[in-house]
């Protein structure tokens, strides 16, 4: 639900089953909907604005909400990623992901328990983000970190106490310089 939310998803080609539309709404703001939800697919409904208010739980529904399949997961394999682990605030996923796509991430992965999934609190957070970056649920998070390192793939990760990003660099390069040399040697 909500206006950046519902818009994303419906650009996304996500699959929206419904899309649902305040009564009240401004007929310039519902034909912009209507047109976007008729591409989609969608089947379009104006609905009372106390209706939506009670599908949504909220007030804060701006007017349009959108009932669609919950987002495919994908294989790790499949992308380039940002990992998260006990992510358990449906908000704070919602920001990584935002932040993920306006990063140029592939995508993200979560894990499969001791986190939250993918919700529509979380869809909402993430301004839409939810629906057009590809997010992969593992059983085991840190062994997924190191199945990607075995393929050379560099993980930088973030944390309270860590080192500053200038360190990091010449971990990072210093990395690279032995994997060349391990490259000549053999």
């Amino acid at each position: 639900w909500g206006k950046n939310p519902v818009t994303e998803l419906l650009k996304s080609e996500a699959g929206v089953d419904t899309l649902l539309l305040a009564d009240s709404m401004e007929p310039r703001m519902a034909g912009y909907y209507t047109a976007l939800g008729k591409a989609a697919g969608a089947v379009i409904k104006r609905v009372p604005a106390g209706k939506l208010q009670k599908l949504c739980g909220t007030q804060d529904h701006q007017g349009v909400a959108a009932w669609a399949a919950r987002i495919q997961y994908v294989g790790v394999e499949e992308l380039l990623q940002i990992a998260n682990d006990g992510i358990e605030d449906p908000h704070n996923l919602g920001a990584i992901l935002r932040s993920a796509l306006l990063c140029g991430a592939h995508g993200v992965i979560i894990p499969r328990r001791g986190g939250v999934g993918v919700t529509g609190t979380v869809m909402k957070s993430s301004a839409g983000a939810a629906a057009r970056i590809p997010v992969a649920r593992v059983a085991n998070l840190p062994q997924a970190i190191r199945d990607l390192k075995k393929q050379n793939i560099f993980v930088y990760c973030a944390d309270l106490g860590g080192a500053p990003l200038e360190t990091v660099k010449q971990y990072i390069e210093n990395q690279k310089t032995s994997q060349r040399q391990k490259d000549k040697m053999g």
